[in-house]
């Protein structure tokens, strides 16, 4: 439809149908060319830098993984600080909240207040009496057994 090299999650596929029209070549370069820019199936060419600083805690784990082909990563001391070039944020605000209190976003300034307002956000979310009726959170009673 839009004629364009496109990535998809697997897991979001929902119908399969084989059209019988025929395939289109991709030279393997261009390929790895347009995919190694973007951050997970965000492709397109980095526009941001993020830089995420990890704690000693995780930083021996997040080290092993490749985030993006062309990150750069060094250790500040015992934490990791990892530089990922993308085009858009939205699975790397994911990334970044899943680590929790255990990652600092360092750049960029937007990356930042991304992140903060999905954690403001939770925080809303689950405060107050009604905090009980809604999915993923614990009523105060729960947490106090």
């Amino acid at each position: 439809m839009r004629r364009g090299l496109r990535s998809f999650s697997i897991d979001a596929i929902q119908v399969l149908a084989i059209t019988g029209e025929p395939t289109i070549e991709v030279d393997e370069a261009e390929l790895n060319r347009e995919l190694e820019c973007g951050y997970a199936i965000f492709s397109g060419a980095a526009t941001r830098q993020a830089v995420l600083r990890f704690s000693p805690q995780l930083a021996r784990w997040v080290s092993r993984k490749t985030w993006q082909p062309q990150q750069q990563s060094e250790y500040d001391g015992r934490r990791y600080i990892l530089r990922l070039p993308h085009s858009q944020d939205t699975e790397l605000v994911m990334d970044v909240l899943k680590h929790g209190a255990e990652v600092e976003v360092l750049e960029s300034p937007e990356l930042r207040a991304r992140v903060k307002q999905r954690i403001d956000a939770m925080r809303d979310l689950c405060a107050g009496t009604e905090s009980a009726r809604r999915p993923g959170c614990l009523s105060k009673q729960v947490l106090e057994h």
